[in-house]
């Protein structure tokens, strides 16, 4: 159920961007707009900076980074790869360097830099399905078994691993404005749970909350609250208030439904929503 897509064919999809006004805990999304206008599959949005978006863009039957720039309402490639696709593009923290798991059409699946000028493999021994980083140098990893997926936790400089828990999803994310990481397991009811990564006491983990039934995205709005999408609704987990998930936008955008991914800029001010489109 949790296995990544790659290799599979995966759902028609499209990358849509939203302006994001806070006033005191009042929460709007406004200005929507589908930035990817592309057939295929559109998915797995981060924000480069806070002016422009990285996502997995269709081209020609594979998937290459694009770059969407939000003032000039362009869209540009990180790179060209004949032999195969790129998922989950991610900047390495304080570089100008994207990372992305590459998959070859032969099956071979590794985690990749990519600047302007050319390719590197950061990983060679993991199958790394989904990442993000906890610094320059260290990835946390849901990596491919056999079974399903195992978390890891990577330094990519020594290519020490270190194996944290077996069977999670893909919800690998770094909470913004901390030194924590937070990830999602599956639960005896087969639903998955969110929990808080503390690296520096040993990867210890702590149980947050859990997602909806068939959830799987989430993000962090800020160290406390954490965003999912449910159709083309939005609710809010605030890990400071209430157990429990607050509805708080309708998103009604060019038929956007079926809410998946979601990315927050840096300064908060942005939101990228992954969805599919309604043909009616």
């Amino acid at each position: 159920m949790f296995l990544p897509i790659f290799g599979q064919n995966p759902p028609k999809s499209d990358v849509f961007l939203f302006d994001l006004h806070r006033e005191q805990r009042d929460i709007s999304f406004h200005n929507g707009k589908n930035i990817s206008q592309n057939e295929g599959y559109n998915n797995q949005p981060s924000f480069y900076d806070n002016n422009r978006v990285i996502y997995a863009r269709d081209r020609d039957g594979l998937t290459d980074i694009a770059l969407y720039d939000i003032a000039k309402d362009s869209t540009s490639f990180l790179n060209e790869t004949p032999s195969g696709s790129e998922f989950s593009p991610t900047r390495i923290p304080d570089s100008p360097v994207v990372a992305a798991v590459r998959l070859d059409q032969d099956g071979t699946q590794q985690l990749y830099a990519y600047s302007a000028q050319d390719s590197t493999e950061l990983l060679s021994d993991a199958k790394v399905g989904y990442f993000d980083f906890y610094s320059v140098e260290e990835i946390l990893a849901a990596v491919v078994n056999p079974s399903g997926m195992n978390l890891h936790f990577i330094n990519l400089k020594t290519q020490k691993d270190s194996l944290i828990i077996t069977n999670v999803g893909r919800g690998v994310r770094k909470i913004p404005d901390s030194k924590f990481m937070s990830y999602t397991l599956v639960n005896e009811s087969g639903d998955l749970d969110i929990y808080l990564l503390d690296v520096d006491k040993g990867l210890t983990s702590y149980f947050i909350c859990t997602l909806p039934i068939g959830i799987q995205d989430y993000v962090w709005l800020n160290s406390a609250e954490i965003l999912i999408g449910s159709r083309n609704q939005l609710f809010i987990y605030d890990t400071t208030g209430e157990a429990s998930w607050v509805k708080v936008a309708t998103l009604e955008t060019d038929g956007l439904q079926q809410i998946t991914r979601l990315a927050v800029s840096p300064n908060g001010n942005k939101i990228a929503v992954v969805a599919q489109v309604s043909k009616s």
